[in-house]
């Protein structure tokens, strides 16, 4: 049971990674050079985005196909917590550059 619902888990974050991702690639800056570093910190932003989509991705087909492992709920659980917080200081990131007066 537990198994399915990180599975489940995972797709759902790579889901909106990958949201976010393409939302901060396409994001328009108006083209002002005191938005140059704005514009490469959210293009920066959307690649981390879009990295940490595909392994997730890749985490939950490997959870799929992969052996029963001795601890592997810990280390699953370990895995969800860190992506979890991973997003929340990159989106945390965003907002700051978003409220930066310029």
């Amino acid at each position: 049971m537990f198994e399915t619902a990180y599975i489940y888990s995972l797709w759902v974050l790579s889901v909106a990674l990958f949201a976010l991702g393409l939302l901060y690639l396409f994001l328009n800056v108006y083209d002002n050079p005191k938005l140059a570093a704005y514009r490469r910190a959210s293009k920066a932003m959307a690649f981390t985005y879009l990295f940490f989509g595909v392994i997730n991705i890749l985490e939950s087909l490997e959870r799929n196909t992969s052996a029963a492992y001795d601890n592997a709920m810990l280390f699953r659980m370990v895995t969800l917590v860190i992506a979890s917080a991973q997003a929340f200081f990159f989106t945390f990131a965003m907002v700051s550059l978003d409220n930066a007066k310029i």
